[in-house]
């Protein structure tokens, strides 16, 4: 399979990247779960797969802009406005 940047993936609402960006940061040691409670995710369990994808958990489409935003700036989180 053919790798796809964040960005394309966003823009065809393909999820599979976002598993795997959330699979390769934790293999990588970042501290996902540090992240997302400082961008306002309250979730019991970050082992679930489809967390990513908002599977198993609510979450706003808000929030989930914040968290790919993070990404895109590095890992500087940026309060979203709308």
């Amino acid at each position: 399979t053919a790798m796809m940047d964040l960005q394309e993936a966003l823009n065809t609402s393909w999820n599979i990247p976002a598993y795997w960006t959330y699979k390769l940061l934790r293999d990588k040691g970042v501290n996902v779960q540090g992240y997302m409670e400082k961008m306002g995710y309250q979730i019991e369990n970050y082992d679930i797969e489809s967390l990513p994808m908002g599977g198993g958990i609510e979450v706003s489409v808000a929030q989930h802009t914040n968290g790919f935003q993070t990404l895109a700036n590095n890992g500087a989180y940026q309060e979203r406005y709308m």
